[in-house]
């Protein structure tokens, strides 16, 4: 039972992770497409900076995650991504 406890919970944080990189690489494409449409650039691209951190703070957390255990690391354009940044990025591609 704990066993199939922690398989769950360790589901869902990746999962998690997954979706919170996803949502941020999406939202930094809609806020780039859109940046000269505002009347107030400065407080846009200080939207686009934030968005800019989450993201990196969110690849850091996959990272620890998955230095944490044994996980396979993916190739994508030369790079060495975990398994989670490696879905986020297929789920997000053009």
């Amino acid at each position: 039972m704990k066993k199939q406890m922690n398989e769950y919970l360790d589901s869902r944080i990746e999962a998690k992770v997954i979706s919170k990189i996803v949502h941020n690489r999406l939202n930094i494409r809609k806020l780039y497409a859109k940046r000269h449409e505002t009347t107030y650039p400065d407080l846009r691209r200080k939207h686009i900076q934030g968005v800019i951190k989450n993201l990196r703070t969110w690849n850091r957390i996959a990272n620890i995650v998955a230095s944490s255990d044994t996980t396979e690391y993916f190739g994508v354009n030369g790079e060495s991504d975990c398994y989670a940044i490696y879905q986020a990025k297929k789920l997000s591609a053009l």
